[in-house]
């Protein structure tokens, strides 16, 4: 799996109805206008033109109708957060056996933004208002889709990590409470087997101070337990590869610092972060993997450093020509770090087992031409989610199970 990222989307302003400048009302109008003049545009086609026709505007300009996607544990269940043909966010979950595929979507401007599995059938979702603003955390049983219900509402919160030690208690970053304030109420277990309170529009008619009451409450009830928060301007928390909160980033008069939790407090690092990109924990207690110089001058390369003392361990990959752009991907089982996904003069991957690297040759033969990335697997690795794409194929996701020699489409993201 991927070593997960805090969403860059903005806190929802408490009580506050984002207003448009003048300006911004004029280029609003002006660019409606252009689009009167223009033939509507099926969002949901994923056949190229014919030959003969025109290839309209829009098919270099919209938005993938399917931007991630990944399997719970048992291998049963698939999400992926798509787009309808409104260009509005809904998360699909398909059922491999059966086939069977339902949706959640949003309300109004509100709608499913990143999501994350809790456990086998638990997922935890953002909520995203007017694609800008966090609107908070929301939680659905894949048993009863029906009743997917609020967690935080009204707040910026983002997930972090969810691990065996805490079962139904994901944790998060409650980075902005607008019943507080504002203040970055950091770190907390979220209990998402509760289930208080009901969704409220904020911006409907006849809104009243009870209401908002009533979300706080329900906000609060849902946090399990709290963590201290480090020094300066919090801009980052990591999870360990067990999904334990282990690192955090802040901003002391604009300079990143990295912190270790030990469990009860804040360690700073003497890692210099302002020189290096922090990507994810490694496969031991204090070590983590980031992107840096190894010699001046030279591209950035990944490798592991101890956080503690600064030590350099082992460099898992170095380009001569190419600052390093990727990420990690992890064993699902144990959790370490297996392979590495790139971006240089094109995307490739190396994995450091025989049996991925095996595993890797077997689909990239599958589709002859096309870069194939493994998104994640079930626990016992035998059904996988992948991706391919090429320079004149848009990206399509998969699933493909190496046991039963079996293999379908879940969708393609463009024409």
């Amino acid at each position: 799996m991927r070593v997960p990222s805090v969403s860059p989307v903005r806190p929802f302003p408490a009580f506050v109805r984002p207003r448009l400048a003048a300006l911004g009302l004029f280029a609003v109008a002006a660019f409606a206008a252009t689009l009167s003049a223009t033939p509507a545009t099926d969002l949901t086609r994923l056949v190229p033109v014919a030959a003969d026709q025109q290839v309209p505007v829009a098919d270099f300009f919209r938005a993938p109708q399917i931007r991630s996607a990944s399997i719970n544990d048992s291998g049963t269940h698939l999400l992926a957060l798509i787009s309808d043909k409104d260009d509005r966010s809904q998360l699909l979950v398909h059922e491999i056996a059966t086939k069977k595929s339902d949706f959640l979507s949003g309300y109004g401007t509100i709608e499913p933004g990143a999501y994350h599995w809790v456990d086998d059938h638990t997922v935890i979702y953002s909520v995203i208002k007017d694609k800008l603003y966090n609107y908070g955390l929301f939680a659905a049983d894949l048993r009863k889709l029906s009743e997917t219900h609020p967690l935080i509402q009204g707040c910026a919160a983002y997930f972090l990590g969810a691990c065996d030690d805490f079962p139904g208690q994901p944790l998060i970053w409650l980075q902005s409470d607008p019943f507080n304030n504002g203040k970055d109420a950091g770190p907390q277990r979220l209990n998402t087997r509760l289930r208080k309170g009901s969704f409220v529009n904020w911006e409907r008619a006849g809104l009243d101070w009870s209401d908002l009451m009533d979300v706080r409450d329900a906000n609060e009830a849902h946090l399990a337990s709290s963590y201290p928060v480090p020094d300066g301007v919090v801009t980052h928390y990591r999870v360990d590869k067990n999904g334990h909160l282990a690192y955090a980033i802040s901003l002391h008069a604009g300079v990143p610092k990295l912190y270790r939790f030990d469990g009860k407090a804040w360690r700073a690092s003497p890692l210099d972060m302002d020189q290096a990109e922090f990507l994810g924990a490694g496969n031991d207690p204090g070590k983590v993997l980031i992107a840096g110089n190894l010699e001046p001058r030279t591209p950035r390369a990944a490798y592991f450093v101890e956080s503690d003392t600064g030590e350099r361990g082992a460099v898992l990959l170095k380009d001569n020509a190419y600052d390093f752009d990727g990420y990690a991907y992890r064993d699902p089982v144990n959790r370490d770090i297996i392979g590495i996904f790139s971006m240089g003069a094109y995307p490739r991957v190396t994995w450091y087992t025989q049996s991925y690297r095996d595993l890797q040759k077997r689909m990239q033969a599958l589709f002859p031409g096309q870069f194939v990335r493994i998104e994640c697997s079930n626990k016992a690795q035998t059904v996988f989610v992948v991706s391919t794409h090429s320079d004149r194929h848009p990206l399509v996701f998969h699933w493909l199970n190496v046991e039963q020699n079996s293999m379908g489409l879940l969708k393609n993201s463009r024409p």
